[in-house]
C-alpha cells in the first residue's frame, strides 16, 4: 500500500470512529448492513460474486507467475467496487457500451496520466495526512463559497489548491524520473497498465449484465424458484439463440406501431399491417423473445430495448389479436396483468 492509501485509511477510520459516537448513524449503519447482507442473497448478485472469484484466482495466478506485488489485487478490488459495480448498477442497454468504452479508456487521456502518476509517487504518511486535511478543507470552503460573488478569500482558496496540485504534480514527476533512471520502465507499464486490464477482466461480465439484469426481473414472475443456475441457464439459451437466429430477417414495413405498457413497460402491442406472412410473425417473435430485433426497428418506434414479459402482435384493420407470445414458465394469475 502506498501512503496516501495509509494516510486515507487513517482519516476513514477517525471518521468511522466519530460516526460511531452518534446513536442515530448507528442506526443507519445497521440498516445499511441489512441492506448488504439481503444483497448477498440475491442469486443474480451471486453471479457477481462467483465470476469476481473466478478473477480473483486469475489474477493471483498471474501475480505469483511474474512476481509482481500482491497489493495488485487491492488495486483490482477498487476497481471492482468503485467502477466495475456501480456500472453495472446502472447499465442500459444502448447507452451502457458508451459508458464502459469512457471507463476503459479513461486512463490513457491526460487526465488520467496525471492521476496515475500523482497516485503511484506519494509523499511521507505525515506528509499526506497534512495534504490531505488541506485538500478537504480547502474544498469544502471553495464548494460553501461556489454560489457567492468571487472575493479575495474565494482567490485565495482557488489559488491554494491550484499550488498544492502543482506541487503533487512535480513530485510525482521526480519520482517518475528516477525511477526511470534505476530501469523500471516495465514495472511502470504495468502499473499504468493494471487498471486497463482490471476492465477488460470484466467485459464478458458487463455484456452478460445487459441480458442478465433482465432476466433477473422477469424470473420473479416465473413458476420455478429464481436461481443463479437458472439466471445463467436462460442467459445461455439467449445467446444460443441470438447465434441461431442472427440472420433471421423479415419485412420491417409490416409494422406499423409498437406500444409499450403493463407492468414495468415490459408488455409489447405489435400493430401490424394485413399483408403479413406467417413466416414474418414467427420470426418477430422469436426476434423479441431473445431481446434481438433490430436497433433500428426500436429506434424507429421509440422503443427501449429491453426482454419483455409478453408480445401481442394484433391485425392493423380488425384490431384483431393474431399470436401471443409470454416468457416461459409464467404462472398463470400474472398473465392478465401482462396482458394489460
Amino acid at each position: 500500500m502506498s501512503n496516501r492509501e495509509y494516510a486515507d485509511l487513517i482519516l476513514l477510520g477517525l471518521f468511522f470512529i466519530y460516526i460511531l459516537l452518534l446513536k442515530s448513524a448507528r442506526t443507519e449503519l445497521k440498516n445499511i448492513f441489512k441492506i448488504f447482507i439481503t444483497l448477498l442473497r440475491e442469486p443474480a448478485f451471486k453471479l457477481i460474486l462467483y465470476y469476481q472469484t473466478f478473477c480473483f484466482c486469475v489474477l493471483y495466478a498471474v501475480i505469483q507467475n511474474c512476481k509482481l506485488s500482491l497489493w495488485t489485487i487491492k488495486d483490482y478490488l477498487l476497481v471492482v467496487l468503485f467502477a466495475v459495480i456501480p456500472t453495472i448498477a446502472k447499465i442500459k442497454n444502448l447507452e451502457s457500451t458508451i459508458t464502459i468504452k469512457k471507463e476503459i479508456f479513461n486512463s490513457f487521456t491526460i487526465t488520467g496520466i496525471v492521476m496515475f502518476l500523482t497516485d503511484q509517487y506519494n509523499f511521507s504518511i505525515v506528509s499526506e495526512l497534512i495534504l490531505n486535511l488541506s485538500l478537504i478543507t480547502l474544498t469544502v470552503f471553495q464548494v460553501a463559497l461556489h454560489h457567492q460573488e468571487k472575493n479575495n478569500f474565494s482567490i485565495f482558496l482557488n489559488i491554494s489548491l491550484s499550488m498544492l496540485g502543482l506541487v503533487i504534480i512535480v513530485h510525482s514527476l521526480i519520482g517518475l524520473v528516477a525511477d526511470l533512471n534505476k530501469g523500471n520502465n516495465i514495472l511502470i507499464l504495468i502499473e499504468y497498465l493494471s487498471e486497463f486490464i482490471f476492465w477488460l477482466l470484466n467485459i464478458p461480465l458487463l455484456f452478460a449484465w445487459r441480458y442478465i439484469g433482465q432476466f433477473d426481473i422477469m424470473e420473479n414472475f416465473l413458476s420455478y424458484k429464481k436461481t443463479s443456475l437458472s439466471i445463467l441457464k436462460n442467459f445461455s439459451k439467449l445467446l444460443l439463440k441470438k447465434h441461431r437466429f442472427r440472420n433471421l430477417k423479415f419485412d420491417l414495413s409490416i409494422i406499423n406501431n409498437i406500444q409499450l405498457g403493463g407492468l414495468g413497460k415490459r408488455c409489447y402491442l405489435i400493430t401490424i399491417s394485413n399483408n403479413y406472412q406467417e413466416r414474418d410473425i414467427s420470426n418477430i417473435l422469436l426476434l423479441f423473445s431473445v431481446s434481438n430485433a433490430p436497433n433500428c426497428l426500436y429506434r424507429q418506434n421509440h422503443v427501449d430495448k429491453v426482454l419483455p414479459f409478453t408480445v401481442r402482435i394484433i391485425d392493423e384493420d380488425s384490431r384483431q389479436t393474431i399470436k401471443t407470445w409470454f416468457i416461459p414458465h409464467i404462472k398463470n394469475e400474472f398473465k392478465d396483468m401482462f396482458s394489460g
